[in-house]
């Protein structure tokens, strides 16, 4: 079997196994579901398009700037060799 086959093959395996592993985990959990609102993503794409014209403008940028700050209480920096990952706590 070729390198690329058996990677292939193992990462599939290893995807059913944490697959199985989640669906576990869901399947026992006695809290309701988080449910959005249909046009939330439209909200939001809205609220974030907006948040780029107030930092792109000099006059606002400095607010905008505080603004975001003022909503991250911590920030991961996680560095792997495909990619780096950040996240805003």
């Amino acid at each position: 079997m070729e390198p690329a086959a058996r990677v292939e093959r193992s990462c599939a395996r290893s995807c059913g196994e944490r697959r199985k592993i989640v669906e576990e985990g869901l399947a026992n959990i006695d809290e309701e579901p988080v449910l959005l609102h249909l046009t939330m993503a439209y909200r939001h794409q809205k609220e974030f398009e907006r948040l780029l014209h107030t930092i792109n403008d000099d006059e606002c940028r400095a607010e905008a700037t505080q603004i975001i700050r003022s909503l991250v209480d911590r920030m991961s920096l996680l560095l792997t060799r495909m990619a780096a990952i950040c996240r805003l706590i």
